[in-house]
């Protein structure tokens, strides 16, 4: 018999939704139903969350059998269904920061925000950018290389940046019901709501490849440096940090906010010289123009960027 049965029903779980066809997604819903004159060990619940995936919630089969047996007919683990996610192309675009640890945030113009690429997380709740890569797997986030500004902010904002950075170093579940988003930890819990807000780009989505920021070209990573846009943000890798914000199209100019994140590597100076530029030149509302053939050319602020469509 195996010493880890649970590793069986992940697989068997992995054969009954493999429907060989992307168009086609299947998904397997457990759920825990606990008797509330019981008293559970923390590791055990933790097992059947993080191995089966389970949902968990109390019951009174004693006193109210009838409303038990209601309640575990098959309801919640038919919208633990609809939570469904098969990758961060599924919560593609812009989420509204609703609450962080149950505590519920003012709503400005722009933020609190939280914008979600395939494979990158980055936002602001009012007061510092932060992000970084992003990976979706078995119901939880895993990011690389979060960063972020490091201004002072005020009031109660430094807290919740750091819920927001510990929550997301901490590979946190991921639950979506219709257009709300929750992102959760032992220790902290992230409530998002998808906005509705269109997207005047034509640069959403594309991908470029940076030849070039004033004829400079050395990176840290040659072979991926990029520029990326999605519906309202963006993100670049010209040397060798990674950096990223929120933009909108006017006519042919980028508007970029002022507030720009960037992952922090260990970079020499003659690649910092080079991010400084790549960054000074995005502040700049710089315009924009892409060639006939695929090439792209971003200038202001006394700097120019030179690429071409990526293949």
């Amino acid at each position: 018999m195996a010493s880890r049965p649970e590793l069986l029903v992940k697989g068997y779980d992995r054969f009954l939704t493999d429907t060989g066809d992307k168009q086609v997604a299947l998904s397997v819903a457990n759920a825990l139903w606990l008797s509330d004159d019981l008293t559970f060990e923390s590791a055990y619940l933790q097992s059947a969350r993080s191995a089966f995936g389970a949902t968990t919630d109390t019951v009174d089969f004693g006193g109210d059998p009838q409303g038990s047996a209601d309640r575990t007919a098959g309801a919640d683990v038919g919208e633990d269904i609809d939570r469904h996610i098969r990758s961060l192309e599924d919560l593609e675009g812009d989420w509204r920061v609703v609450s962080i640890d149950g505590e519920t945030l003012p709503e400005t113009a722009e933020e609190p925000l939280i914008a979600i690429s395939n494979d990158a997380i980055g936002g602001s709740i009012g007061c510092n950018a932060f992000g970084g890569l992003a990976l979706f797997a078995e119901g939880r986030v895993a990011v690389h290389s979060w960063g972020g500004d490091a201004m002072g902010c005020p009031g109660r904002l430094n807290e919740q940046e750091q819920a927001i950075l510990e929550l997301f170093r901490a590979n946190p579940r991921v639950l979506l019901e219709n257009d709300q988003l929750e992102i959760r930890s032992s220790n902290h819990r992230l409530m998002l709501r998808r906005t509705d807000r269109a997207s005047d780009s034509a640069l959403s989505p594309t991908r470029w490849t940076i030849r070039s920021i004033d004829g400079k070209a050395a990176s840290s990573s040659p072979d991926d440096r990029h520029l990326r846009f999605s519906q309202d943000g963006w993100q670049g890798l010209a040397s060798c940090a990674t950096l990223f914000g929120i933009y909108a199209i006017q006519g042919d100019r980028l508007l970029v906010e002022d507030e720009i994140g960037a992952t922090e590597p260990n970079c020499t100076d003659e690649y910092l010289a080079i991010d400084d530029v790549f960054a000074d030149l995005m502040r700049s509302d710089p315009r924009y123009l892409v060639g006939p053939n695929g090439e792209f050319l971003i200038a202001g602020g006394g700097h120019v960027l030179r690429g071409s469509a990526e293949r």
